[in-house]
């Protein structure tokens, strides 16, 4: 064995099921050494040198899921699709699910496959085609009907007038706390989003009324 291999393992603890790296490791925990002065993946070198060069088009899946392994036997060389669906990706996730958020079956008739590899529900599409399809009909039909469903709108208002005012009045004293406080807190939104227009306004208004407020004033004190 050579000084540089020799060096590689004396970095890895081969203590347990896994033969984990101890030495330098990436954010998300895969093994990084050095060789012919350049980092390679711990786990790469550890496969080439002991099954063989990784084949083209091919990169390494850890079947025990731990990316600090460097164990041979617990790697396989794999396409980069099928590393990716073994994972624990949200594609991955989503690719093993037999149905889809509605419960609705992933099956051969069911299941439609994206341009991009990934499935959509038939049964789904289908109802969001249907309800896309009803949406426009009636944004359509309203600008088509506009001024008969305006007329229509303002007849009921005129028909139920009496009973719609009464209703609300049997709310309001039901509810005259309540309806209070909100209107109390609707005021406060208004002063403050137009401060500065009511102050300008109060201003004015006691610029253009000085003599008669000071002639109350004086009036008022006894």
């Amino acid at each position: 064995m050579s000084d540089v291999n020799t060096h590689f393992w004396q970095k890895v603890d081969k203590f347990g099921a896994c033969w984990l790296w101890t030495g330098r490791q990436t954010r998300l925990g895969y093994g990084v050494a050095r060789h012919a002065g350049r980092p390679v993946y711990a786990h790469r070198f550890a496969y080439e040198v002991v099954v063989g060069e990784i084949p083209d088009g091919l990169e390494l899946d850890h079947l025990c899921r731990v990316p600090g392994c460097v164990r041979p036997d617990h790697l396989e060389a794999v396409p980069h699709r099928v590393n990716i669906l073994r994972g624990i990706a949200p594609s991955a996730i989503n690719a093993r699910k037999a149905t889809c958020v509605h419960g609705h079956p992933f099956d051969e008739a069911n299941t439609i496959v994206r341009p991009d590899g990934g499935r959509a529900c038939r049964t789904c599409e289908l109802e969001r085609n249907r309800s896309e399809r009803e949406r426009a009909r009636s944004r359509a039909y309203g600008a088509a009907h506009r001024t008969e469903l305006n007329a229509r709108a303002r007849a009921r208002r005129a028909a139920n007038g009496d009973k719609v005012r009464a209703i609300e009045a049997a709310y309001r004293e039901r509810h005259k706390d309540e309806v209070r406080v909100k209107g109390r807190a609707k005021a406060a939104r208004r002063r403050a989003l137009h401060r500065d227009k009511i102050n300008a306004q109060q201003r004015a208004y006691r610029a253009a009324h000085r003599d008669e407020l000071n002639a109350r004033r004086r009036t008022s004190k006894p």
